[in-house]
């Protein structure tokens, strides 16, 4: 511990290096005094304005550390590191280890909450151009990674739109290169939140979606890292995508509005009536933004089979295609 205190950096450097060591060693010796460990850390830091990259290459590890071996450093302190040490993924010496810090406290403490509160921060606090930029990249990493359905897609996109609309053309992209990650776990339902995006840049942005091929559903979740310690508790397993497109566009219940009378028409009505009510209920399906409960449909399926032998082929085949959009 002496060597904290020397006035080279190479020995101060070695001491974090060899309280790290000490620490990955026997863990369960520093949950008691967790708290004034990060205190003791925190001044030997300068009060977390040391600017030593090297130093902060080795104090970076040695937090990566403790959020994997201390179940006694909480959420609480890794909020601390993001609120001292974000801007600093900006920094092309010591980005390396802050995504790796980054991606501990990710598979440690949720990536659902990590992410708000880093969302929050580089928004606020963030003004660096690289840092915003680079913190895109870590989160596109992030979302491969983990699954989709561990962050929260709306407070994303809202940070993509807000660097959508900076004069910084690198920003910009960034955020293109954000959102396209995000579409391939969630394909077009994706483009309902993106109505804040300015005209021209959506258009580009929409130019990059038609490029991506979209991950099936089943396919997502191969591969990813799994949640532990105080993660995996809260989240008891992992979300799917379709139970975060549910969160995001909750299902409609349109049973009601298939009346008794919609039904008779397409039973008995001509060929043109039943037409008419095919507009209507694809209306129906517009208004619920193409997501709707299967509860109480079963007659409307009925009667759309009994039409699809109807012989007004344009018929049918407004039938068929608003089959394709119901199923």
């Amino acid at each position: 511990f002496i060597l904290f205190n020397d006035a080279k950096w190479e020995n101060r450097k070695n001491a974090f290096m060899q309280l790290n060591n000490i620490i990955a060693a026997k863990p369960e010796e520093f949950n008691p005094i967790i708290s004034s460990l990060f205190r003791f850390i925190k001044i030997k830091l300068k009060d977390f304005k040391e600017n030593n990259f090297n130093i902060l290459r080795e104090a970076f590890a040695l937090y990566e550390t403790l959020v994997e071996k201390c179940s006694g450093f909480s959420r609480k302190y890794a909020n601390i590191l993001i609120k001292n040490f974000s801007d600093k993924i900006g920094d092309t010496k010591l980005k390396t280890q802050l995504n790796n810090l980054f991606t501990k406290i990710y598979e440690f403490h949720s990536p659902k909450i990590t992410t708000s509160n880093l969302l929050k921060h580089f928004t606020k606090n963030v003004k660096g151009a690289n840092a915003l930029k680079e913190f895109c990249v870590f989160l596109e990493k992030a979302i491969d990674d983990f699954e989709m359905g561990q962050f929260p897609v709306k407070e994303i996109v809202d940070f993509c739109t807000f660097l959508a609309s900076n004069a910084n053309k690198d920003l910009r992209k960034a955020a293109t290169g954000l959102l396209c990650c995000m579409y391939k776990y969630l394909g077009k339902p994706l483009e309902r939140l993106l109505t804040e995006i300015k005209e021209a840049t959506l258009k580009e942005i929409n130019e990059e979606f038609a490029k991506i091929i979209v991950i099936p559903k089943e396919d997502a979740a191969k591969g990813k890292k799994a949640l532990k310690g105080e993660a995996a508790q809260e989240e008891g397993g992992k979300t799917t995508n379709t139970n975060l497109l549910d969160s995001l566009f909750p299902r409609a219940d349109i049973s009601k509005k298939v009346t008794s009378q919609i039904l008779k028409e397409l039973a008995e009505g001509k060929a043109n009536s039943k037409k008419e009510i095919i507009s209507k209920l694809e209306k129906i399906l517009d208004d619920a933004q193409m997501r709707i409960l299967p509860n109480g449909l079963n007659a409307l399926l009925t009667a759309l089979k009994n039409n699809t032998n109807d012989s007004n082929k344009s018929l049918v085949r407004l039938i068929l295609q608003f089959y394709l959009k119901l199923l």
